[in-house]
């Protein structure tokens, strides 16, 4: 285990800032501004477009989950349209290059105030716009409010035209009593009048470079270096052979755990599933220091971890001072979303049916992991799942096997307590169960179901050319689920096979 920290953000309260200022500089993306006293900065998730940093003073509110004080530096790009003459193959391709970069970044990518409003904060929308001069200098203030009655929050952004982009700040302020707001408002306005764009340096990365010098194991260094160098105030990062693991929890104990288990974890993945291809993706785990800065992050309530496909990311955060059993429920969440990662890279970025996916995920959450050897000790059966997948059972309210098989994503999403417990039970069953082992049709259905989804949709994508669209690998990836579903379950009785898996399930301790 190699740690290496770095910090891109320096705030320093010194004369130069206002009375209850400090001046917060991004060296890296190449700004500055004064900053009211009291705000943490929280991680931008990576590849963001638009938000080059978040600075958030209070926690957030669980069940609203809007309605903490928070400043975002933004940085708008103006639009560029390329027209192609006739028969000019570059610009052509300039502008096939950029229609796909945008389809990337729909989600995220936008040139005004307004589109930024209304895909980050659907709530929120865009009263007014006035143009304001403070020493000289122009800036667009918008006034953000909320759709609904009663206004939880409300928002304002000041813009200002910086060349070939537009920046400021964007900050969201609880309404509490009008004269509290609005000190509030009159504070962060200051702050985003004294907002600069500065020469952007690059970081010091010696030492990360000597540090993959040395250990060649860790391979991607370049991807290793960026992702380290993106680390803001009080996170660090440690590397394995096939993670790079940031955090900001003090505790040793989870952080020497998580190291150990989650490379004895990845061992047991590519065992069970061997990847299309040679992995060499680096996957990222990002360890928040508690629940609150979880969900600021982008962890949603209720929730203990997530995978992040869009940034590739395992996120879950220190819940030693948590509900429930602590830390040990932050493993059960860490073994089943590192799956997840996992058949990400393995199945060649195409996610398998949910019964499979989650009910694997659920499945490696109980695996014990030696301490001396880092090996899988054993499977148990996971806490969570089992009671409600029995009382189900108990009660005839169980889904059929064959709909469950069959269900996406929205529909598994929409009973979700009952559904990711049969997908673990099922999944569950058919790994330990001696019956199943005994049965041709039915020990076939796992391997069968995960090699013919690899080698479908691997033919069907290499066949869509070099430069495949999304919606053909869309339609790719349909095609090779339903191929893979059709494969497994040939031959099967589900009348037969679900009255064995409900007995064997019922008496399951």
């Amino acid at each position: 285990m190699v740690g290496w920290a770095c910090s891109s953000i320096a705030a320093r309260a010194q004369s130069q800032a206002p009375e209850g200022y400090v001046i917060c500089e991004n060296k890296s993306a190449g700004f500055r501004f004064f900053c009211p006293r009291g705000f943490k900065e929280i991680p931008v998730q990576p590849g963001d477009p638009v938000l080059l940093a978040r600075y958030a003073r209070a926690l957030v509110d669980q069940k609203q989950t809007v309605g903490n004080v928070e400043i975002w530096v933004l940085s708008l790009p103006k639009k560029q349209v390329v027209t192609p003459s006739t028969g000019d193959a570059a610009a052509e391709k300039a502008v096939a290059s950029s229609s796909e970069e945008e389809a990337r970044n729909e989600q995220l990518l936008a040139y005004t105030i307004e589109e930024f409003v209304e895909k980050r904060l659907p709530k929120l929308c865009v009263r007014s716009v006035q143009q304001v001069v403070d020493k000289g200098r122009l800036f667009e203030e918008h006034v953000i409010e909320w759709k609904e009655h009663p206004p939880p929050v409300t928002a304002r952004a000041w813009i200002a035209d910086s060349g070939s982009k537009r920046t400021g700040l964007f900050a969201v302020v609880p309404l509490t009593d009008a004269e509290e707001t609005d000190r509030q408002i009159r504070a962060l306005r200051r702050g985003a009048f004294s907002f600069r764009l500065t020469e952007s340096e690059k970081a010091d990365v010696q030492s990360a470079e000597l540090l993959y010098r040395r250990h060649p194991e860790f391979k991607d260094a370049p991807f290793r270096i960026e992702r380290r160098r993106q680390l803001v105030e009080g996170w660090k990062a440690v590397d394995t052979p096939n993670y790079l693991i940031v955090y900001h929890s003090r505790d040793t104990n989870l952080l020497n755990k998580v190291v150990r288990d989650i490379e004895a974890m990845r061992a047991f993945y590519e065992e069970l599933f061997p990847a299309v291809r040679t992995v060499e993706a680096v996957s990222v785990l990002r360890i928040c220091r508690d629940r609150d800065e979880y969900l600021l992050y982008g962890g949603m309530p209720r929730t203990a971890g997530f995978w992040n496909f869009a940034t590739e990311e395992l996120v879950m955060f220190d819940n030693a001072a948590g509900e429930g059993h602590g830390n040990e429920d932050s493993y059960i969440v860490l073994k089943h979303e590192a799956f997840h990662q996992y058949i990400h890279y393995s199945t060649g970025e195409l996610p398998p049916h949910s019964w499979f996916n989650e009910g694997f995920g659920d499945y490696f959450s109980g695996a014990v992991v030696f301490r001396n050897t880092g090996r899988i000790k054993e499977v148990e059966t996971n806490p969570w799942r089992l009671p409600r997948i029995q009382q189900a059972l108990a009660d005839l309210k169980h889904v059929p096997l064959e709909k469950l098989v069959r269900a996406e994503q929205g529909e598994y999403y929409q009973n979700a307590s009952l559904y990711y417990a049969q997908g673990w039970s099922f999944v569950f069953f058919l790994k330990e169960c001696e019956v199943v082992a005994r049965n041709p049709a039915w020990s076939r259905i796992l391997p069968t179901y995960f090699e013919t989804l690899k080698s479908s949709y691997s033919t069907a994508v290499s066949g869509l050319g070099e430069s495949p669209s999304l919606a053909d690998k869309g339609k790719a990836g349909e095609k090779a689920r339903a191929e893979a579903l059709e494969a497994a379950f040939a031959g099967v009785d589900f009348k037969q096979l679900e009255s064995a898996w409900a007995g064997y399930v019922s008496k399951l301790r």
